[in-house]
């Protein structure tokens, strides 16, 4: 009974987030980072909506390098916090939220996902090395008539975003058969 308990318990501590110094130090430096630009700089250098693009542009990029927080959470902090300090309106910020090229590279994302959880991705592989043979010639041009393949019918960025998990399962194919090695390996994986 004892042993379980322990169990749940360690399990409950390895879901919980650690937080590293690299996260500490993101998660203070960003916010002082925002003062610094907003109330040192003054108003005859940098007009105020300026120094409020300014502030808030080097908070998430700090906080998407030091990763105090969900980069979904980092990716909205301009919609909220340019309209509050008054730097840009909520009329210019949110269209640049809902542009449809977000929606493409969302869309390709998912399919990506999509593909990587039903082990997709190794079967596409393992049929390029089954039909084309283990030259690492002829399955870079395997590789290349997939891409060409689905982009006629894909966007292409799209396209990219499927077909990279592909090319990572296949490079782990080669590499855990050993059907290439060394130099040739390197060679090939570089050419994917």
């Amino acid at each position: 009974m004892k042993s379980k308990e322990n169990q749940e318990n360690n399990e409950n501590q390895e879901n919980k987030p650690h937080y590293t110094i690299r996260n500490w130090v993101g998660l203070i430096l960003g916010p002082v980072l925002f003062a610094l630009v907003y109330f040192l700089i003054p108003e005859n250098v940098l007009p105020h909506e300026q120094k409020v693009v300014l502030g808030v542009t080097l908070l998430v990029a700090t906080f998407w390098v030091t990763e105090p927080v969900p980069m979904a959470a980092t990716s909205v902090l301009p919609l909220v916090l340019f309209p509050a300090f008054h730097g840009v309106d909520i009329d210019t910020v949110a269209p640049a939220y809902g542009s449809s090229v977000i929606f493409m590279y969302g869309g390709g994302f998912v399919i990506a996902l999509v593909i990587q959880k039903w082990n997709l991705h190794r079967r596409i592989a393992l049929n390029i090395i089954k039909m084309i043979g283990t030259k690492s010639n002829r399955m870079i041009l395997g590789i290349l008539i997939a891409t060409a393949g689905i982009s006629m019918f894909v966007s292409n960025a799209a396209t990219a975003l499927m077909m990279l998990p592909v090319a990572i399962a296949l490079i782990d194919e080669v590499k855990d058969k050993e059907i290439l090695k060394g130099q040739n390996f390197d060679f090939f994986s570089k050419g994917i």
